[in-house]
């Protein structure tokens, strides 16, 4: 179940901001990759990321803590882990709610967007 557009777009915007003025992000450990499921449409993988250590923990408790939540520098998430996810179609799950639902979005227009925000 997807929350309504506007939330949407404003989970994605928070978390650019936040990355950005933090230089950090949150995602989920899975064995050292990080941790996706099926998108809502079935057609591609998508990765939860977050923009504080709460967010991703709650997120990491939604998923029964199976996949722990670690932090990484948006250096990391903006050379490696984002071009790796656009090269592989992949999308991103920024700020996901407590039910770990939320946007989906091209890995490739997360990335324009930290990088006009200054990241």
């Amino acid at each position: 179940m997807l929350r309504l557009e506007t939330d949407n777009a404003k989970a994605v915007g928070t978390f650019v901001e936040s990355v950005v003025a933090s230089g950090r992000v949150w995602v989920l450990d899975d064995a050292g990759s990080v941790a996706g499921c099926l998108s809502n449409d079935q057609n591609a993988d998508v990765f939860p990321v977050f923009s504080d250590a709460a967010e991703a923990n709650r997120g990491a408790a939604c998923w029964e803590g199976v996949f722990p939540a670690v932090e990484i520098t948006l250096e990391t998430f903006t050379e490696t882990v984002l071009p790796y996810s656009i090269a592989h179609g992949q999308l991103m799950g920024p700020n996901w709610d407590a039910n770990m639902a939320g946007a989906e979005i091209d890995a490739a227009e997360l990335l324009a967007m930290i990088r006009e925000a200054g990241g």
